[in-house]
């Protein structure tokens, strides 16, 4: 074997071993993030919020589900997802506010980020220190996929 050839084939294992603990790194987000779905803590939040939303209009459920997303970092994302099930769940439950989803952008934009980012802002939270951009992508969800408001 060549100089140039050992060279060639030790980038290709090098490049195959960093192939390998990124795929291992996402399948552990993965699995990280949708665990509480087999825990319960999942579908008691899907509950809670569906209950929640018996009693409330879509208003009351952003309000509920941003003061929630206050205590729950980014980094938490288990924690973030199950609040995201709340309000989603609390949305379609509730009655309809008028004018609800106008701000919303059309569905499949590239843009879904910078807006949640946008309304957290808006309502001066930390888009990186709290969970509010999943209350937010919770409305986009609910907004194009099950219209009420």
């Amino acid at each position: 074997m060549t100089h140039t050839t050992k060279w060639i084939v030790g980038v290709l294992i090098v490049l195959g071993l960093v192939g390998l603990v990124l795929v291992a790194g996402v399948v552990g987000l993965v699995y990280y993030v949708y665990k509480g779905e087999g825990s319960g803590e999942y579908a008691a939040k899907q509950v809670e919020g569906r209950e929640f939303g018996k009693t409330a209009d879509q208003t009351e459920c952003m309000k509920e589900g941003l003061e929630r997303a206050k205590g729950i970092r980014m980094v938490e994302l288990n924690r973030a997802v199950n609040n995201q099930v709340f309000v989603e769940e609390c949305l379609k439950a509730a009655s309809p506010t008028p004018g609800f989803c106008e701000d919303v952008p059309p569905a499949w934009g590239l843009q879904d980020s910078d807006w949640a980012n946008q309304q957290c802002e808006k309502v001066r939270m930390n888009p990186l220190r709290t969970s509010c951009t999943t209350v937010f992508k919770a409305k986009l969800l609910v907004c194009r996929f099950h219209k009420k408001g």
